[in-house]
């Protein structure tokens, strides 16, 4: 299943953090860390590991070093990565749309603050890889889009800005990846997980519903964990 998708070692010099590591492109960039024998540690708000159960035996699974902390939390962010010697770091911890419209107050925490906990982090550790997960969702807030917004997509156009600024005044590299909509094992929750639940279904000879159409740009999960 992996060998479709690869990362390489040599394109990583010590540890990798991975925020959001329970999510699903978080849980597959894990696996394919794993794979090529880099060393990883996983931050994520939950200790839960289901969907990277379904990409790992639990022999590696164990073996993985899983730090439970809050993104947002400055503190925590900063610590993750002192304590474990990071060198690299790749950053996908985010809440979706619907969580986003539920809450926006907590979605700008996650999504804006921890991104900025991230870049704050690197300066002071003067990391030199930094990829984070943006949005093909930013794209609604640029000129002439003719996209639905969403505060998502603004929160993500605020990250890329934010990385731009820091490059600019204190030379932090990073590389920003706006991923579509993504498919695949352990794409269940957000609004565009119904491409794959759809997919399941039809296997299942079950009915589905997508609440949305239109053109769309899909993205296997393995192939976007392999990008960062």
């Amino acid at each position: 299943m992996f060998d479709r998708f690869i990362i390489n070692s040599n394109d990583f010099d010590g540890p990798v953090l991975v925020t959001g590591a329970g999510g699903c492109i978080g849980s597959w960039v894990v696996a394919l860390l794993l794979k090529a024998n880099i060393s990883v540690v996983a931050f994520d708000i939950s200790k839960n590991k289901k969907r990277l159960k379904l990409l790992i035996d639990n022999e590696k699974l164990d073996k993985l070093t899983w730090v439970v902390g809050d993104i947002a939390n400055t503190e925590s962010v900063a610590k993750v990565i002192t304590n474990n010697g990071i060198c690299s770091i790749i950053h996908l911890a985010a809440l979706q749309v619907p969580f986003c419209i539920d809450d926006p107050i907590a979605g700008a925490k996650v999504n804006v603050i921890g991104t900025l906990n991230i870049l704050e982090a690197a300066r002071q550790n003067n990391l030199k890889r930094i990829t984070y997960a943006s949005s093909i969702a930013s794209h609604a807030l640029t000129p002439n889009s003719n996209y639905l917004g969403t505060l998502y997509g603004a929160y993500k156009l605020c990250d890329e800005n934010l990385a731009s600024v820091y490059y600019q005044d204190w030379g932090v590299p990073s590389i920003g990846i706006r991923p579509g909509i993504i498919y695949g094992i352990g794409r269940d929750q957000g609004m565009t997980s119904k491409i794959t639940i759809a997919t399941l279904a039809t296997a299942a000879n079950k009915p589905f519903t997508i609440p949305f159409s239109g053109p769309i740009s899909a993205l296997h999960a393995g192939e976007a964990a392999a990008a960062f």
